[in-house]
C-alpha cells in the first residue's frame, strides 16, 4: 500500500515535471520570439538601409542631370558644333576671370539661385514617382 509520504512525493515529483516542461516550453518560445524580433529588426536595418543608398543614388542623379542642363545649354549657344560650344565655355571663362570680386560674387550667386530653382523644381516633378517606386519594393517579400 501506498503511504501518504509516498502519494506527497508524487505529487511534487509530477508537479516539478509541469514545471520543467512549462519552462522549457517557455524558454522554447521566447527563444522563438527573440528569433523573431532579431529577424524583424535585420528586415527593418536593411530596409532603412536600401533606403539611404537608393535616395542618395536618386539624388544625386538629379543633381548630374541639372548639370547636364548646363552642359546642354552651352551645346546650343553654339549651334551644336564643338568648336563652338568650347569658344563659348572659354568666353565665359576669360569674362570671368577679368571681372572684379563683386561682380564674379554676382555671378556666382545667379549660378547658385539657378542651379537650386532647377534642382528644387526637378525634384519636386520627379519624387511622386520616386516614392511609389521605393513603396512597392519595400513591400516586396525579400528574394522575390
Amino acid at each position: 500500500m501506498h503511504s501518504p509520504r509516498s502519494d506527497t512525493l508524487a505529487a511534487v515529483s509530477r508537479e516539478t515535471e509541469t514545471l520543467a516542461l512549462d519552462a522549457i516550453h517557455t524558454a522554447v518560445s521566447s527563444h522563438e520570439t527573440r528569433g523573431a524580433r532579431r529577424l524583424w529588426n535585420r528586415r527593418q536595418l536593411g530596409d532603412a538601409a536600401y533606403l539611404v543608398l537608393v535616395t542618395t543614388g536618386w539624388f544625386v542623379g538629379n543633381v548630374l542631370g541639372i548639370l547636364g542642363c548646363a552642359v546642354v545649354f552651352f551645346i546650343i549657344l553654339g549651334a551644336g558644333q564643338w568648336d563652338a560650344f568650347f569658344l563659348q565655355i572659354d568666353n565665359l571663362a576669360s569674362r570671368y576671370v577679368a571681372a572684379d570680386h563683386g561682380r564674379r560674387w554676382m555671378f556666382e550667386h545667379y549660378l547658385v539661385q539657378t542651379f537650386m530653382v532647377l534642382l528644387i523644381g526637378s525634384t519636386l516633378l520627379r519624387a511622386p514617382g520616386f516614392v511609389r517606386r521605393v513603396r512597392r519594393e519595400l513591400a516586396q517579400e525579400p528574394g522575390k
